[in-house]
């Protein structure tokens, strides 16, 4: 079984949309992904080719990072400084290009930034998360029947090396950031998450006609508690093993590797922990 990096992130954060693309082409690399710009030196923060990245399965946990501010931070006098805020927006718009993204990152404004994730997150964890699927249909849908549903299409590998699991979560992700920090449109309109899974999983009709389509997957991500309990869930375990940023990337042993340029390094470090377990 390969190690496990939990990528903790926010839709609302511009240095968490750059782990997302990379972790996007990672797991589509063959099958149609943005290909990244040839160049002679490329960044160590645009880094998909690293060998230990095949080892590792990065599992996306979208969260609510500002209820995880807001309790972590309780008290504490924040300062915000503006020049900071500037580069915060102009660091990854100068990264974007070296990814492929030809499509400028702007400096936000209230008309698009930030916006509530609550629906997008619970999308991702209908896509994503073979239990919560499954749990939140046995609450929706009617005279429910798992073999309807069979999840085995999840564990598919693709010619990219994962699983098609992670090539689909993956991609959607990718796509909320792309409609959201580059298209500006807002993600609370059904049109939008809509277009966005099922432009993905026409790709993949298994995949839909196990999911039971577009429409079926948002169904269950707006009616179902446990949806919502399970995105919640991975905010308060963020909490818990102490993330205070995002992206954040952690290993199953807990240790916490902050900001996109670490992603290497956390799956190094996984893998590293993994093969130490394995020969006690």
């Amino acid at each position: 079984m390969q190690p496990k990096v939990s990528v903790y992130f926010d839709f609302n954060s511009p240095y968490a949309l750059l782990s997302a693309i990379r972790i996007y082409q990672i797991y589509n690399k063959d099958i149609g992904a943005i290909k990244q710009q040839e160049t002679e030196y490329p960044l160590s923060t645009t880094d998909t080719t690293h060998p230990v990245l095949s080892k590792v399965k990065f599992e996306l946990r979208p969260i609510d990072f500002g209820s995880l501010s807001a309790r972590t931070t309780k008290g504490v006098q924040v300062t915000r400084n503006p020049i900071r805020g500037k580069y915060t927006w102009s660091d990854p718009a100068r990264t974007l290009p070296k990814l492929g993204i030809e499509k400028k990152l702007e400096e936000p404004n209230p008309s698009w930034w930030p916006q509530g994730v609550s629906l997008v997150n619970k999308v991702a964890y209908i896509l994503m998360c073979r239990d919560t699927f499954h749990n939140a249909a046995k609450e929706v849908i009617s005279n429910y029947n798992q073999a309807d549903f069979d999840p085995s299409w999840r564990d598919t590998i693709t010619e990219a090396g994962g699983s098609l699991e992670s090539a689909i979560a993956s991609e959607y992700v990718f796509r909320v950031y792309e409609q959201f920090m580059l298209e500006h449109n807002k993600l609370r309109d059904d049109g939008v998450l809509s277009g966005i899974v099922e432009k993905i999983l026409a790709k993949y009709p298994e995949a839909s006609r196990r999911l039971g389509g577009t429409s079926t997957v948002l169904e269950l991500a707006k009616k179902s508690k446990s949806a919502k309990s399970v995105a919640q869930g991975f905010t308060e375990e963020a909490i818990g093993r102490g993330v205070f940023g995002v992206p954040t990337f952690s290993t199953e042993q807990g240790e916490i590797f902050w900001g996109n340029d670490h992603l290497v390094d956390a799956a190094i470090i996984a893998s590293e922990n993994h093969v130490t377990k394995a020969k006690l």
